[in-house]
Order: C-alpha cells, then sequence, then structure tokens
C-alpha cells in the first residue's frame, strides 16, 4: 500500500479499504473510452479477484460491484468463464479472466494498493437488450465494453 495520503484518492481507497476491507475506484467516461468502475482490496480481504466493469452509469456500476461483494462476503465465488443472474436484475452476466497487461491502464489503483504482491481480476460482461455479449465475429460493439482478455 504504498503512496502518500496527500493524493485525494488515493486517501479515499485507503478510507474505505480500512473500514470496510475493500472500496470502489468509478472513472467517468472521457474522450479515450467508455465509464468503468472497480474494486480495490477483494484480493486481500477475500482472497477473490478484483472484479471491473464498463459502460453502464457510475451509479449503476457501483451498486453491482457492492452487490458483488456482499455475496463474495457470503462465501459466493466468481471465476472466469462463467455466469450469474445475481447482478443485474432479470439479466445473465458473464465473467472474463482480465489479463495482467491491462491492469496498469485499467486497474491503476487497485495494482498500487497491491504493491508487489500479483493479483487477479475478472471483468463482469453484460449483454445488450437482445441478449448478446461482445466478443468475436458478434454483432455488438466493445466501445462501450472492451475486452481485456
Amino acid at each position: 500500500m504504498s503512496g502518500t495520503v496527500a493524493d485525494p484518492v488515493w486517501a479515499r481507497v485507503l478510507a474505505g479499504a480500512r473500514a470496510y476491507g475493500w472500496q470502489v475506484v468509478m472513472v467517468p467516461e472521457d474522450a479515450e473510452g467508455p465509464a468503468f468502475a472497480y474494486t480495490v482490496g477483494l484480493t486481500q480481504t477475500f482472497r477473490h479477484p478484483e472484479l471491473i466493469l464498463f459502460g453502464l452509469p457510475l451509479p449503476t456500476m457501483q451498486a453491482i460491484l457492492n452487490l458483488a461483494v456482499a455475496l463474495i462476503r457470503e462465501g459466493q465465488r466468481f471465476q472466469a468463464g462463467t455466469h450469474s443472474e445475481q447482478l443485474l436484475e432479470q439479466t445473465e452476466v458473464r465473467f472474463g479472466q482480465v489479463n495482467a497487461r491491462h491492469h496498469g491502464e485499467f486497474l491503476g489503483t487497485a495494482q498500487r494498493f497491491s504493491g508487489d504482491v500479483p493479483f487477479a481480476a475478472l471483468q463482469i460482461i453484460w449483454p445488450n437488450r437482445a441478449g448478446q455479449f461482445p466478443g468475436p465475429g458478434l454483432p455488438v460493439s466493445v466501445t462501450r465494453q472492451p475486452l481485456l482478455q
């Protein structure tokens, strides 16, 4: 957990991690890409991969991550290649493994929090209104939801 507390984002992450064992970091949409949100501290607190998702309103993504962590706290474990109907009402989500090469760009605060300890991360992938998930050969744009495989 390196870094100075003078950084307000880092201070908030440390305070949340100390109080609850984990924290959500939310990144608004900008010219470089869609909004996204991810967890920090799941690896240390629950021995569970960090979670990240893209392209939904920030409050929605925070609610999804809060629910996911509540389920993890109760013993649920999410794994790459599996799905769940517990995180979005009447909608299945899938879990994909995040390639470690994306950690610095998309999970920087989680990486900073972990220090020299490697960590795993899962991407929560949601379908379009037709129930189609993004992926190779599918007519679903990955612009709002880039796949970090």
